[in-house]
């Protein structure tokens, strides 16, 4: 059964399907009648997997050891991989050029039958085609691509028997394998290079021809022919690209890239050219590299983060680098094709991720947090995201836990709206976040949070910063930031504050130099109103600042308003234990050393329900109960009254005994 191009998403559901219980079953009579078993071993044969960011090949590894083992269930003594192999050598021989290459041709089919003949019941043929035909990689790092290929050689290597009667014991000859994994830069490409590329068609498969060549050649000579071969086909493909349109310079690096030089990594990449893969790619599978936008701004990197930058719209804002490798692997799927990756899971709700998100709305289909379990080295919270190129209704959610993934839900994607954070889909406390979200009113009904400063601003501030020896006076202001801010009160004269390196006590500015300064900024205004300081990160802590007479130094943020009594409702609210719990559950990935980094959306979007008057004034009340209590003591004890206002939040938002537990026994 030959399957048409319509058929192929099927055969390859069918199998996923396989894959998912091929550890269960010694073959696959069980599951698969004839029919399928040719259909699907036909879409093994003309699968295609790229690794963008290869590394040491463990991700292209896995594939070839799963869909090995697909391959062992389904066809045993391999009658039916042979016979697609056959196949697929017999119309590449249909397109060969010269009577070299038709004589090649031959040889091919001849060693397809000695490959099977010699190993019938081994896994040398499944695993020799499937990466000839199927398995792909690239990393910037030489040395990279060298150890992938090593770990390739070794996994044919254990599936010989040596026969010390046959010439060279029986051992055959490994592939070629420098036109399967590269070096190279996958994120940057050629201008108009595949524009240039569909006019060049026919020395291109001439190229393609001749490196499939020498991916099975065995002696030095072949292989030096081969590559000679190689020289002069890029040559002139470069000539007849620069008369196509493509520029010199471009050209040039055409001729110049040189896939048997193993010490060399190209500044650009194009699968067309390199892998000969004009099509895409069903899988694109990896592990991207772990670097944020902060370390490349530094040295060498910023240009090609610059780079980046101009090539991909979804590196917005302080992107991280795998964003833009999100990117890529949309643009180099088929249209039946399949994205994962496992990268850190800030995207799921840092404001540099809101573009990908709702760009990718439609096609996401998986998430699966992984926590820290899987790399100890590094300390980020992990997450495995799958995307088809086809939408798809719902977001399966999952977890791993004990060495196994869990299931948790289905959600339908009718129930997001953007921005489309993720990372309260993982929530134990799904349908309670759910409901406090549904509630119509939110602080930004209030007040509105902000930033307290720009980075920059701090950095301006800091030369005026003195200690104060005397007693405090309307001449100065005071200047606090988040690690000298408490729960209802500051710290300020009674723990010292570290401000970019510097440690103060009693940390001031003068007025008349911060105006001068910072007069007509924002920064200002905000600095000499009253206002709530929020702590900016792990601890929901908030203080008020009634005469306005405190410089909030970053990360901190403020919510400035006339209304005293504003203010302290919001205080009470944000200071209650319910506060903590829910963005915390909402907020998950928004993590500082496993805690949280406030931003003002959080803050601003956290649902208040309609409070009644009465209410309002019992909350006040009892702020003003520990604003004085701290006044005259700040080590007072005000647990309390703090307990009488976390049970009147629960009052007011209408919390079950159940989701009051939940709240109180904070998150498992």
């Amino acid at each position: 059964y030959q399957p048409m191009d319509g058929d192929m998403e099927f055969w390859q559901a069918r199998l996923r399907y396989l894959l998912d219980y091929a550890d269960a079953f010694n073959d696959a009579d069980e599951l698969f009648e004839e029919r399928e078993r040719q259909g699907i071993v036909r879409a093994i044969a003309h699968l295609t997997v790229l690794d963008p960011a290869v590394g040491s090949g463990a991700f292209p590894m896995g594939v070839l050891h799963k869909l090995t083992l697909a391959l062992r269930r389904l066809d045993q003594d391999n009658k039916r991989w042979e016979q697609v192999q056959k196949e697929l050598a017999g119309q590449r021989a249909l397109s060969a050029f010269d009577t070299q290459d038709q004589q090649a041709r031959k040889e091919e089919l001849a060693d397809i039958s000695d490959t099977f003949e010699r190993y019938r019941d081994s896994d040398f043929g499944r695993k020799l085609y499937l990466i000839q035909n199927s398995i792909f990689g690239v990393d910037i790092q030489t040395i990279a691509t060298q150890i992938a290929k090593l770990r390739f050689f070794i996994s044919l290597a254990i599936e010989q028997e040596p026969d010390p009667d046959a010439d060279n014991y029986g051992i055959k000859p490994l592939p070629n394998l420098e036109t399967r994994f590269v070096a190279a830069n996958t994120l940057l490409g050629l201008g108009n290079l595949q524009m240039s590329l569909a006019q060049t068609d026919s020395l291109q498969q001439e190229l393609n021809t001749n490196r499939e060549r020498h991916f099975h050649a065995t002696a030095r000579q072949q292989k030096l022919a081969c590559r000679k071969k190689d020289k002069e086909l890029r040559d002139k493909l470069a000539a007849k690209l620069q008369w196509a349109g493509l520029p010199a310079a471009d050209a040039e690096k055409i001729a110049q890239w040189d896939p048997y030089d193993q010490n060399a990594s190209a500044d650009w990449f194009d699968p067309t050219y390199m892998f000969g893969v004009s099509k895409g790619f069903d899988v694109v599978i990896g592990n991207p590299p772990y670097i944020n936008s902060r370390d490349m701004s530094k040295g060498d990197q910023a240009e090609i983060r610059k780079s980046i930058k101009k090539t991909y719209k979804w590196a917005k804002g302080s992107w991280d680098i795998y964003i833009a490798f999100f990117e890529l692997g949309f643009r180099l799927m088929t249209d039946h094709g399949i994205l994962t990756f496992i990268t850190p899971d800030k995207w799921l709700s840092k404001p540099f991720g809101q573009v990908f998100r709702t760009s990718s709305i439609r096609n996401i289909s998986s998430l699966l947090k992984a926590g820290r379990e899987i790399f100890e080295s590094t300390n980020v919270d992990s997450l495995v995201s799958l995307f088809t190129y086809k939408e798809n209704r719902d977001i399966d959610i999952s977890i791993f836990k004990d060495g196994k993934s869990q299931t948790l839900r289905s959600v339908s994607k009718t129930s997001l709206s953007p921005p489309f954070t993720f990372d309260f889909l993982f929530s134990r406390h799904l349908d309670f976040i759910a409901r406090l979200n549904s509630l119509e009113g939110s602080l930004s009904d209030y007040a509105t949070c902000e930033n307290s400063c720009a980075t920059n601003d701090a950095y301006k501030l800091k030369p005026f910063i003195f200690d104060l020896k005397e007693n405090f006076s309307e001449d100065y202001l005071k200047v606090v930031n988040t690690g000298t801010i408490g729960k209802y009160y500051n710290r300020w004269g009674r723990q010292k504050m570290v401000y970019l390196g510097e440690k103060y006590l009693c940390p001031v500015v003068s007025k008349r130099n911060f105006l001068g300064v910072f007069e007509n900024r924002a920064y200002a205004r905000r600095s000499l109103r009253s206002k709530l300081i929020i702590k900016g990160l792990n601890l929901l802590d908030v203080c008020l600042d009634y005469d306005g007479i405190i410089i909030p130094g970053i990360p901190t943020l403020v919510i400035v308003s006339n209304e005293i009594s504003r203010l302290k409702l919001l205080l009470s609210i944000l200071s209650s234990k319910l506060s903590i719990f829910y963005i915390k559950e909402r907020y998950p990935a928004s993590s500082y050393n496993q805690g949280i980094n406030f931003t003002p959306d959080m803050i601003n979007n956290f649902p208040i329900p309609k409070i009644t008057t009465e209410k309002q004034c019992s909350f006040i009340r009892l702020v003003d109960s520990i604003l004085s209590a701290k006044d005259a003591d700040p080590a007072a004890d005000t647990n309390e009254l703090e307990a009488e206002i976390d049970r009147l939040v629960y009052t007011v938002y209408g919390l079950t005994d159940e989701e009051i537990a939940a709240v109180e026994g904070g998150r498992d």
